[in-house]
């Protein structure tokens, strides 16, 4: 029985310990299966009796929450940062008209007098 496109297209890929290594960018063994241990990789799969493999699916998804991960935190800094400098603007502008205010009185009060 033949497999039609669509079928193939979302047929799920399973990688090797190597190429998983590679996408989850991993250069060392341990340090690999402890990142699997906290659960920041996924669980491999039995692929037969002896092998394991990964869903190339999952790893991909874990490298999107990665980006989306990183993508809200560098949002949020500029967001802080964002907020930081009108709030410093405003303080500035503040200070000015404060400033502005307490001249003008200070000449008031020596015409006055």
């Amino acid at each position: 029985m033949q497999k039609s496109n669509d079928e193939l297209n979302n047929a799920d890929v399973v990688v090797r310990r190597t190429e998983a290594m590679r996408i989850t960018g991993h250069t060392s063994v341990p340090a690999f299966y402890d990142a699997m241990a906290r659960g920041e990789v996924p669980r491999p799969i039995k692929v037969d009796r002896r092998a394991v493999g990964w869903l190339l699916s999952e790893l991909l998804a874990r490298q999107r929450r990665m980006i989306a991960e990183r993508d809200a935190a560098i949002d949020a800094k500029l967001k802080a940062r964002a907020k930081a400098e009108d709030t410093g603007k405003a303080a500035t502008i503040v200070e000015d008209v404060t400033a502005k205010t307490s001249a003008t009185k200070g000449k008031s009060r020596r015409q006055a007098a």
